[in-house]
């Protein structure tokens, strides 16, 4: 028997072993992992990172740690939520900071006490019995702010926007946003517990911006309104502005994070209101 007839037999019996049954399906292995979701802030006392379970067993001994340099700068102290009331306010820092319901979620919100410096650089792990570490290094953009800003044309019609910030050093991109709210509650609108929404956007380089905002923005909101300019580092503007949530092929965002999924991302944040 020539080699080659020798190798078609060997690689057909070694089918024929390892498929006895073309109908029996496959287990899949479950990989438990971490996904997690962090802005660092330097104008908060609170960092508030979201963490996602990935397949496999609910999150336990889930701890976050900051250091900057080397050194550890913050660790947080987050033990499982016994409870649905308990699991509320725990999620409660995620759900002011980032916006969104993730009530009755597989999300976990840990919260490390730290305010992180300008233009400081700092690395993050994340950590859960039994899991991988996930881990991710981001520094956060320069102090700046908003010099000028006016709104001409009656609201809530057309509008043309004039605003003017001083740089960030180490920025990215700025987004430049306006924002309301939707009160359901009776109470003012963007109070930390209903949520400010972003009702327009645009991004830019410069700092500076003249732009037409349509009537159509301003429709189902409510005042106040404010102009929001933020400083994004790369990770956390790629992290926002990439992927594709298609039913059939969903395209994941650009990820900084190793270990799991997810960004670690830092941004500085102005705000002023529009008469």
């Amino acid at each position: 028997m020539s080699a080659s007839r020798r190798i078609a037999s060997l690689s057909a019996a070694l089918l024929l072993t390892s498929c006895d049954n073309p109908t029996r399906p496959l287990a899949v292995p479950t990989v438990e992992s971490l996904g997690v979701f962090l802005i660092l802030d330097p104008d908060s006392s609170t960092q508030a990172i979201v963490v996602r379970q990935q397949g496999g067993r609910p999150l336990i001994d889930l701890h976050a740690f900051i250091r900057t340099g080397g050194v550890l700068a913050a660790q947080s102290d987050s033990p499982a939520p016994d409870s649905a009331t308990s699991y509320s306010r725990e999620i409660e820092p995620c759900l002011r900071r980032y916006g969104g319901d993730w009530l009755g979620w597989t999300l976990r919100c840990v919260s490390v006490p730290f305010t992180p410096a300008y233009g400081a650089t700092y690395s993050m792990e994340v950590t859960s019995l039994n899991r991988p570490t996930v881990a991710g290094t981001t520094t956060v953009p320069g102090a700046f702010a908003i010099v000028s800003h006016h709104v001409s044309g009656p609201m809530p019609g057309d509008v043309m926007l004039d605003a003017t910030w001083t740089s960030s050093p180490g920025v990215y991109r700025y987004v430049v946003a306006v924002r309301g709210g939707i009160d359901t509650r009776g109470g003012p609108s963007c109070y930390p517990n209903v949520g400010c929404y972003s009702l327009w956007h645009v991004v830019t380089q410069d700092t500076t911006i003249t732009a037409r905002v349509g009537a159509t923005t301003f429709e189902g909101s409510s005042s106040p309104f404010e102009l929001v300019v933020y400083a994004m580092n790369r990770a956390v503007f790629e992290y926002m502005m990439t992927g594709s949530t298609s039913d059939f092929f969903p395209v994941p965002p650009a990820q900084n994070a190793t270990g799991g999924h997810g960004a670690i991302g830092a941004w500085v944040q102005r705000a002023v209101p529009i008469p």
